[in-house]
This record gives structure tokens, sequence and C-alpha cells, in this order.
């Protein structure tokens, strides 16, 4: 589960809403402050659009990445390694910090996240 921050500007719906990522992730579209690029929130924005719109782009943005135009060049150099290793450094920091079980010194050292002892009270959405 990700949290994300959603900001009105005075101008809505005249201008797009802020929005951005509280929690952590490792994504070619996303920087190290949450900031997303995606053009509804840019230069695609529409009054005629819907908080919900945005947020469904927003959903599909998560699963299929635009690394042509990225905002974290790490994250999009990593999406263009062989299949094989695509998309794992982004899994595991994803992962790591949304959810409960996973250890947060895995973070970002691109191998696969290690599982604590203790049992899963949630499911992580996966």
């Amino acid at each position: 589960m990700y949290k994300l921050e959603l900001f009105l500007p005075e101008e809505y719906p005249m201008t797009p809403p802020k929005v951005r990522f509280m929690t952590k992730i490792y994504h070619p579209n996303v920087d190290r402050l949450g900031r997303i690029c995606l053009d509804v929130l840019k230069d695609k924005w529409s009054p005629a659009l819907q908080i919900r719109t945005v947020l469904i782009s927003i959903q599909a943005l998560m699963s299929a990445p635009n690394p042509d135009d990225p905002l974290n060049n790490e994250a999009a150099d990593h999406w263009w390694d062989p299949p094989q290793r695509r998309g794992l450094p982004a899994g595991v920091c994803a992962l790591s910090f949304s959810c409960p079980i996973l250890k947060k010194s895995d973070l970002c050292k691109h191998k696969r996240p290690k599982l604590l002892s203790r049992p899963v009270v949630r499911p992580c959405g996966l």
C-alpha cells in the first residue's frame, strides 16, 4: 500500500492538483522526494479531469513505467536491464517501505528481500 499526498491549489480546477508519494518508492517516474512525472499532472491537465482520473493514471503508471521520460534516471536505467533483472530493485525498495514484514536494511541493495521471522499480520497488496 502506498501513501500519497494530494494538494488542491487555489486555482484548481484550472490548474492540476499537486500529488506526491509519501511512501518512498524506487520508480523511473518518481523522484526521491516523491514527485511524480505524469502528463495529466502537467501539460495534459484539463479542468474536466477528476481526481479519480488522476489516481487511476498514477495506478497505471505504477504498473507501466515510462522510462523514456524519467524523473529518476537510476531507476530508468534499471528498467532497461535484461528482463530477468527488470523491476527487481524497484520491487525491493517499494516492498520494503510499504510492507511491514520486510527488513528496511534490504532497501535498494539489488537483492531479494529477507522476510522477518514474525508472522504476516496483513497482506502487502501483492
